[in-house]
Formats: structure tokens, C-alpha cells, sequence
């Protein structure tokens, strides 16, 4: 390899770190964020409330002759808020959460 071609392969290898290293930034920088408020562009986060338990009983269902099921649920509801000005934005899910224990012998 003549002189001259070393300089070149040097430059051109230079230059195509030179514009890795700009590119790196960029490409993070355009990654996806998260929601943001309409209001006051803070930061949507999802919060979730539990609701209190509330328990009945009912036959035993598991084949004992006698004693009960007891059945427990509360309902869970996730809200994605802001964390600046507190606003409220849809979807707002809600599921029941249930748990049945059963006290039934024979």
C-alpha cells in the first residue's frame, strides 16, 4: 500500500467513527417515551387503587357434606394519571379480584 492510500483509508476510517459517535445519540434520543399530559406536559403514570375486601359465604362447593365457601373480592382500578398536575386521562380499567377459601368437612 503507497502512502498516499493509507492516508486515505485513515481518513475515511475516521470519518466513519466521527459519524458513529453523532449517530449514537440521535437514534436514543428519538426512542419512545411515555405519555404526556395534555394539561401541563408532565408525565402519565399508571396508578392503581385496591378497593376494600368484602366476604359472604356460601354452600361448600367442593363436595364436603357440611360447612361453607367463603368468598372474598375487591375490585382493582388503574387510572394512568399525571404526576405533575394530577389529571386523569383514559383508559380507566377495573377488574375483581376474588379468593375463595373453603371451610367445608365431612
Amino acid at each position: 500500500m503507497t502512502i498516499k492510500a493509507k492516508k486515505i483509508s485513515t481518513i475515511i476510517c475516521s470519518l466513519i467513527i466521527l459519524l458513529s459517535l453523532y449517530a449514537t445519540p440521535v437514534s436514543a434520543a428519538s426512542g419512545a417515551r411515555g405519555t404526556i399530559c395534555p394539561g401541563c406536559s408532565g408525565n402519565m403514570l399508571p396508578s392503581t387503587t385496591y378497593g376494600t375486601w368484602t366476604s359472604y359465604q356460601k354452600a361448600c362447593s367442593h363436595g364436603y357434606t357440611y360447612g361453607t365457601d367463603k368468598m372474598e373480592q375487591r375490585t382493582v382500578t388503574t387510572v394512568v394519571k399525571c404526576t405533575r398536575c394530577g389529571l386523569a386521562y383514559p383508559p380507566t380499567t377495573s377488574t375483581q379480584t376474588r379468593f375463595v377459601s373453603c371451610h367445608g368437612y365431612n
